[in-house]
């Protein structure tokens, strides 16, 4: 419901802008899934909306034409869709304060041997921003579009410098601290 709010604020500067929204994904709430739907539909009738499981192929479609994904979860353990996004340059709009598991790699770089000093997302204070303020603050990431590239391209080298030589190394480094703590 976030997101359509959000829409439902910026649907004018998103067409000024010629970018259509895209909702997908499943919902456990059938009514509200239908409520969400049609108030996305009547917000922007040019947008997206899929429903279907997207395989690889599919969401490399869609992210390689993202501008800028948003997650509207208050709080997802990791957010695997962000760093999906992430891997194909999308950067992302995420709540912030670490509630979203995905901004340990993307924002501050843990375990990916990258700078940290750079941001790979958008932490943005979904909780408190009312939608007004939270649809002026998306389109500032869209307007600006210098730190959009950015933040793509942090987004971009974290996610897919995660490899299984880096999660070994990670593993390997965590057991050689504990070691010497027990000597």
């Amino acid at each position: 419901m976030l997101f359509v709010e959000m829409i439902e604020m910026i649907a004018s500067g998103l067409a000024e802008r010629n970018l259509v929204p895209l909702l997908c994904g499943a919902s456990a709430d059938a009514s509200l899934a239908a409520e969400v739907k049609e108030r996305l539909r009547k917000a922007a009738p040019s947008a997206v909306i899929l429903e279907d499981f997207l395989g690889p192929e599919a969401l490399c479609g869609i992210f390689s034409a993202t501008k800028l994904n948003v997650h509207p979860c208050l709080y997802d353990a990791y957010g695997m869709s962000v760093v999906e996004a992430a891997a194909f340059g999308a950067p992302s709009v995420v709540n912030l304060g670490g509630t979203i598991g995905a901004t340990a790699l993307l924002n501050k770089g843990e375990d990916s041997g990258l700078d940290e000093g750079q941001p790979g997302c958008f932490e943005t204070d979904l909780m408190r921003l009312n939608k007004a303020e939270l649809g002026a603050t998306v389109l500032s990431y869209l307007d600006s579009a210098e730190r959009l590239k950015q933040v793509a391209r942090v987004a971009r080298d974290r996610a897919l410098g995660w490899s299984e030589a880096a999660a070994g190394k990670a593993v390997y480094d965590e057991l050689a601290q504990l070691v010497e703590h027990t000597q």
